[in-house]
């Protein structure tokens, strides 16, 4: 991703999405977390506000899942190692099933690498704004690549999937990935009921930490 584009996406489009969580989030709910927000939005079903909260956290996610280009790639050691190689079979085997998810998902959104609720490490993709954590059985993310077409289009034009073999090989930020599994696995053990899906009451919820609103 060049400069101007990381620029445009990070400044403009992401900016915009915040503020939009900021300017629509009922005052009297008394929350900022960005979990919390798309949950209640969509018990509430207040739309805007739900889409705009996901595309917040998708793409605080997104930034995260990224390193420098002229960083060492990071080793996928540990349960990360463990998952790929028993899923995908190679760090090469998963770029290639990546970028294949990628390049077929129709229009804009986004292609995850999520562990479920059996610990399993999959590929899923999602259209839009839409999040594998908050289908009705999660998927919880380890690392994201944008989809959108502002991604790529000024620097690869419609070839999504040079785009997203760059962005494999260049980018993404394994030492991240390995980190956010260790996480994961972590809280989905201390509460399996809302990896499940088993929401509960908004009162007592527990989540995961998630990126914030930016005031």
């Amino acid at each position: 991703m060049g400069r101007l584009a990381v620029d445009w996406h990070y400044n403009v489009l992401h900016r915009k999405y915040v503020d939009t969580v900021n300017k629509l989030l009922p005052q009297d709910w008394g929350v900022d977390d960005l979990i919390e927000v798309i949950e209640f939005a969509d018990e509430d079903e207040l739309v805007d506000l739900r889409d705009a909260a996901l595309q917040a956290w998708n793409h605080e996610f997104f930034w995260h899942s990224m390193r420098p280009a002229n960083e060492l790639v990071g080793t996928a050691d540990g349960p990360f190692g463990m998952l790929v190689k028993r899923y995908f079979g190679s760090m090469g085997a998963l770029r290639e099933a990546m970028v294949e998810a990628g390049r077929s998902q129709f229009g804009s959104g986004w292609v995850w690498l999520c562990i479920c609720s059996e610990q399993n490490l999959v590929i899923k993709t999602t259209s839009n704004a839409d999040n594998p954590m908050f289908w009705e059985e999660r998927k919880l993310p380890v690392l994201v690549c944008d989809l959108w077409e502002h991604s790529y289009y000024l620097d690869y034009g419609p070839d999504r999937a040079h785009y997203l073999g760059t962005w494999f090989d260049m980018l993404a930020n394994f030492e991240s990935a390995a980190q956010n599994t260790r996480r994961v696995l972590q809280m989905m053990s201390q509460n399996p009921t809302w990896y499940a899906g088993e929401h509960g009451q908004k009162e007592d919820r527990e989540h995961p930490q998630a990126p914030q609103p930016h005031r």
